[in-house]
């Protein structure tokens, strides 16, 4: 029994033995981030309430705080009252014009210190108060109403009231049209691309105290006030008025810092001094001399008056002259860059009548057109314009401003003209359409002796546009030009220089590339040419307006240079104008100094990146794309990256600089984030039970999918202390080290460690064995024998008790 009881402790001790395993130690640790892709969508405005169809109103209704969304139209109707206080409404139309505010005959629309605009930017409504409606805005913004053909908030109703309101980004910013009693006080129009007011057929309308900074223009209105208003400069600004526009008030209004002057008076008066528009209404023996304008929608208007306009220059309006029902002359002037130089009107019962002596119309779109007017020019230089002489007495106007002026008269009844047209002496050249046409059923245009930059005479044409842009000149209708002049005509010498309006380097002072230089000047007797001088060398020359220069600043070194721009009259003599230049044509110069191109890192690591140039914008610092810092000072920037926050594997940094004109350098480099250490497994020992006589070979796996593993040590202790010994590479990420042979008894402790090439270290568990004597494998092989032979022999014995 002691015996087989001694068998069976053996049996099992042996089975124990052979199923303890070797622990392996596993360190895991990722860290990473993912990017979420954003659905586009329009955010909805916090504390918003939405309106989906149509919101009616016909009773009193009252909302204010609050934010509302509305798809759909807003209908105020008669009988309805609705107060809007402290509210934005967004009308979210899909397409210009979807949706739209309507305020019924006998509806109430109020609006006090509100928003109204679009929900979507791109998609502007539409905003209609109706005849018979009444309409108050207080202390409110209106942005982006109004589309073509509506144009913008548009009132037809009397008695309109808009105080202290800002209105911008409209085709029309607010038009009046038939109504009377309307008042517009104390507000702000910006970004109207039409005009920020157009009145028709309105009367009693008052302007008071408001800030444009584009067109306002009035027609066939009566009894208007028209008091401190502020047009801004820098634009085609101004007041447009027509011949049926009387004024009841009119004072302290100004453009560009300077006045406008209305002038309405039977008696003789001389004008003279620095004005930003002039408008004569109804006066008689009025002289303008020696005025300077420009940047205006309309810089001189005459309306029922006679006026002598004497030595004036104009430049870059969009009417210079714009002359109704009156007798204009004109001696002595320059027009230029403008879309129209001169436009009189009159009407088939009435006709203007338009001197035009000794001045140069140059580089406009039409440099002379008239309706219902008898034309009289001597001694012009009309050059280098679109249509050099319009005659018309049946066609619609060129431009959209005139086609509202002169609607009333379009007429097609056949003319009776009170005399013929007489052009003499004048230099007709360069025009790119036509030097001269005349409408059908105008009177005869007697246009002999005049230069037509060819002694073969002009060029007749079968086209209302010409289509022949190279001289000799082109004319059009029923001319008579024979004889003409074989020579140009000469201008007497003034002696006063040109007068320069512009000379400007586009994007200046700080150039690069190839830039434009324009100029702008005018003279009474004509430009022979604009030059361009940099550093005192000339390098460009011009000798049809616009004079433009594209001056290629890579033919120069970087660094200052001076510019001189040099304008020279027909006579010889000059101005000039100067200018400063910066050329820099080269991009900033950008380095990653760490990490190193291709480093592996882990935990916190230091980048630093280096940018110059002499006019940086700025510095970008990207990560995998997205932007990691951002900096606008040149030179040296640091900063610690903590890797943990990045997912194990390749990265990219890129250094992106930015000077002032938009040149850029970048530079990259790619690193490997490693912040996960080696996995050690599968350890074991050969021989498992070693003898006094045998070496140990220590075997473990070990890997690292991200930087690879740099060194596997085993650590071990056989009670004499720790020493440590690198494994070899066997292959297949499998790693072995030999542990000499020990004495019978001893315990060896051992520990696997092993780092990867960013650094990380892993440890596994400690695990051990014992060198055992040789006698016990023959005991164990014995008692293993012995055991089975008994074992055999109980189960024999047990059979055949079982078979008795």
């Amino acid at each position: 029994m002691c015996l087989r009881k001694a068998i069976v402790l053996m049996a099992m001790l042996m089975l124990l033995l052979a199923a303890i395993p070797l622990s392996e130690a596993r360190a895991a640790g990722a860290h990473g981030h993912g990017l979420t892709a954003e659905i586009a969508r329009l955010p909805q405005p916090k504390g918003a309430s939405a309106i989906i169809g149509d919101w009616v109103v016909s009773g009193d209704e009252q909302r204010s705080n609050e934010v509302i969304v509305l798809t759909g139209n807003l209908r105020v109707l008669s009988g309805g009252r609705l107060k809007l206080i402290n509210i934005t409404l967004l009308l979210n139309c899909s397409y210009d014009g979807e949706f739209s505010i309507t305020v019924e005959p006998g509806g109430s629309l109020c609006i006090v210190n509100s928003y109204i605009g679009p929900y979507r930017p791109a998609f502007a409504f539409a905003f209609l108060v109706k005849p018979g409606a009444y309409f108050r805005a207080a202390y409110s913004t209106i942005s982006r109403c109004g589309c073509e053909p509506a144009g913008g908030l548009t009132i037809y109703a009397n008695h309109s009231y808009v105080e202290g309101c800002l209105i911008s980004s409209s085709p029309t910013g607010l038009e009046v049209i038939g109504a009377w009693n309307v008042s517009i006080v104390s507000c702000c129009f910006t970004n109207c691309s039409y005009s920020d007011i157009t009145c028709s057929n309105a009367h009693n309308l008052t302007l008071v105290g408001n800030s444009f900074s584009g067109i306002v223009e009035v027609v066939n209105s009566t009894n208007v006030v028209v008091v401190d208003n502020v047009f801004s400069g820098g634009g085609r600004a101004g007041l447009l008025f027509n011949h049926l526009v009387s004024i009841a008030e009119f004072e302290n209004n100004t453009l560009a810092g300077k006045p406008i002057l209305l002038v309405n008076s039977t008696g003789s008066q001389a004008i003279s001094g620095e004005y930003g528009q002039v408008i004569v209404l109804n006066s008689t023996s009025i002289s303008i001399e020696g005025l300077v304008l420009n940047n205006t929608v309309a810089a001189i208007q005459v309306f029922y008056s006679s006026v002598l306009l004497n030595s004036c220059i104009m430049a870059l309006n969009h009417i210079s002259i714009l002359c109704g029902f009156s007798n204009l002359t004109v001696i002595g002037c320059a027009i230029s860059s403008s879309d129209i130089g001169i436009a009189c009107y009159g009407n088939q019962t009435k006709w203007a009548f338009l001197n035009v002596n000794s001045s140069a119309i140059e580089g406009n779109y039409y440099g002379i057109t008239t309706w219902w007017a008898i034309l009289s020019a001597y001694r012009n230089r009309i050059a280098y314009n679109t249509i050099g002489i319009s005659i018309s007495c049946q066609e619609q106007a060129p431009l959209g401003q005139l086609q509202a002026i002169l609607s009333p008269l379009t007429s097609h009844l056949p003319c009776q003209a009170p005399g013929q047209h007489e052009i003499h002496y004048n230099n007709i050249y360069g025009n790119v359409g036509l030097g001269l046409r005349v409408g059908d059923g105008c009177p005869l245009a007697n246009a002999t002796y005049n230069w037509w930059n060819s002694t073969t005479g002009p060029e007749p044409s079968l086209s209302w546009w010409g289509g022949d842009s190279e001289d000799p000149e082109e004319i059009y209708g029923d001319v008579l030009y024979e004889p003409w002049l074989p020579a140009p005509i000469l201008p007497p010498d003034d002696g006063e220089p040109p007068l320069l309006f512009k000379a400007i380097m586009v994007g200046g002072p700080l150039v690069c590339g190839r830039v434009l230089v324009i100029v702008v000047a005018a003279d009474p007797i004509g430009i022979k040419g604009a030059y361009l001088l940099v550093d005192g060398q000339l390098a460009y020359e011009d000798h049809r307006p616009p004079y433009v220069f594209t001056w290629n600043t890579s033919a120069w070194p970087d660094g200052e240079h001076a510019l001189a721009i040099e304008v020279a009259d027909l006579a010889g003599n000059r101005a000039w104008a100067y200018l400063s230049a910066i050329v820099d044509n080269t991009p900033p110069e950008v380095q990653i100094a760490a990490p190193a191109d291709g480093a592996i890192i882990r935990g916190f690591c230091s980048v630093i990146a280096r940018a110059s140039d002499e006019h940086l914008s700025t510095i970008k610092l990207l990560l995998d794309g997205l932007t990691l810092a951002e900096w606008d000072e040149a030179g040296e920037h640091a900063l610690e990256l903590d890797t943990r926050e990045l997912f194990d594997g390749q990265h990219e940094l890129e250094l992106v600089a930015y000077d002032e004109l938009g040149h850029s350098s970048s530079t990259s480099i790619s690193f490997t984030v490693d912040n996960t250490p080696p996995t050690i497994r599968a350890i074991s020992i050969s021989p498992e039970q070693p003898t006094p006589s045998e070496d140990v070979v220590v075997s473990v796996i070990v890997e690292d999918a991200v930087s690879g593993v740099a060194e596997v040590i085993l650590s071990f202790n056989d009670g004499s202390g720790w020493a440590n010994t690198t494994m070899a590479s066997a292959g297949g990420g499998r790693y072995e080290a030999k542990i000499s042979a020990r004495l019978a008894g001893t315990v060896v402790h051992l520990k696997i460690y092993a780092r990867d090439l960013a650094g990380n270290w892993a440890s596994s568990a400690e695990h051990s064995y014992k060198v055992v004597s040789q006698l016990m494998p023959a005991i164990f092989t014995m008692l293993a024998i012995t055991g089975m032979v008994i074992i055999v022999g109980m189960a024999v014995g047990l059979s055949r008790r079982l078979r008795a």
